[in-house]
């Protein structure tokens, strides 16, 4: 487990530090929203790809370019071509975030939230009376 460390711990020779409360908590604020929503994106990762694996055995089914039928899903099937890609970038400024307690190695914290904090694995949809997904619940 990884020890606290306070936010007024000096973790560097020539570290700076800046108090300004508005950009602390608009980090806090980017940092539960991450968090929160590491359980769903990895509940629609597992969703997906079960989804993808049950509809593979039918791809013999369906013509290139055409589509079917599965329920009220319409399933496509088009070739993707391989094809060559390079590009430039220009140059430009990037910031990173990352906690006091994140460090090179560590697990995301995502894991350790689902880990130590018993975090939900599995998102379910709610559905309203015609079926459509109105939003997920997870358990």
């Amino acid at each position: 487990m990884t020890e606290r460390i306070d936010p007024d711990d000096q973790l560097a020779m020539d570290e700076v530090l800046i108090e300004d409360s508005e950009a602390e908590e608009a980090l806090e604020e980017r940092l539960r929203a991450r968090l929160a929503l590491a359980p769903l994106k990895r509940a629609y990762k597992e969703a997906h790809e079960a989804a993808k694996f049950a509809v593979l055995r039918h791809a013999g089914e369906i013509a290139d370019g055409g589509s079917v039928r599965i329920g009220r899903f319409r399933v496509s099937k088009r070739l993707v071509k391989g094809r060559s890609v390079a590009f430039e970038t220009e140059e430009r400024t990037q910031l990173s975030f990352a906690t006091l307690e994140e460090r090179s190695g560590d697990e995301p914290p995502e894991q350790k939230v689902a880990r130590f904090r018993g975090a939900p694995k599995k998102a379910h949809a709610i559905v309203d009376a015609d079926g459509r997904a109105t939003g997920y619940q997870v358990n």
